[in-house]
């Protein structure tokens, strides 16, 4: 009987430890981390529902996985397990608020174009975030002969700009921003007026985004 009993506590203790990936696969010290802590593993299968939630139902193919690589380089370096939680956290929100989100777009199409430009506008309570993605552009500083593309081979913009409104206009409350950085909000499109700064050699300029 003793020995049933154990047994079944070693069968049923292992589901507690929950994770957006198989645990009992984990070979990595990152997915070992986050297999051995709770918070953070079942945090982590939040995010893993999330993520499937968002892009199932995101208006642009290929715009969530795009963005979720980029956050899962940060996350995969991380070491500290209050630290990963707080990113994974922080990820979830965010995914919600791009599900909750609405999408423009400056080209065709419902499939997303990584060297053209995609504005995400979100609220959350008093908050309107415009997120900025896309612009890709090779490095202009390697070997064009061992450059093999999108996504490692150049800079890609991913910037959220805190915004305020400004008469009939919304511009930067937060973030990096031309001086004459501006957004006309509508249902149809998005007007956009200077330049977001996203690296020394990556901005994303002005246009009309059009509503996906």
């Amino acid at each position: 009987m003793k020995k049933i009993l154990f047994t079944l506590l070693i069968t049923f203790s292992i589901p507690v430890i929950a994770a957006s990936f198989d645990c009992a696969k984990a070979s990595t010290p990152h997915e070992k981390l986050i297999c051995a802590n709770p918070a953070l593993s079942d945090a982590d299968t939040q995010m893993g529902d999330a993520y499937k939630t968002t892009n199932k139902s995101f208006p642009i193919s290929g715009f969530i996985q795009d963005n979720q690589r980029a956050w899962l380089s940060l996350y995969r370096s991380c070491k500290d397990a209050s630290k990963c939680l707080e990113l994974v956290n922080s990820r979830i929100k965010e995914l919600n608020r791009l599900k909750n989100g609405t999408t423009y777009a400056n080209y065709e199409g419902n499939k997303l174009i990584v060297d053209e430009g995609t504005i995400v506008i979100t609220d959350e309570g008093s908050v309107k975030t415009a997120k900025f993605f896309g612009n890709w552009m090779t490095d202009a500083y390697m070997d064009p002969n061992k450059i093999k593309g999108y996504p490692k081979d150049g800079q890609i913009c991913d910037e959220d700009i805190v915004l305020v409104k400004k008469g009939n206009a919304y511009v930067a409350k937060e973030g990096s921003v031309s001086d004459d950085f501006s957004l006309l909000i509508d249902a149809s499109k998005v007007v956009m007026k200077g330049t977001v700064i996203c690296s020394a050699r990556c901005v994303f300029g002005a246009g009309i985004y059009k509503k996906k």
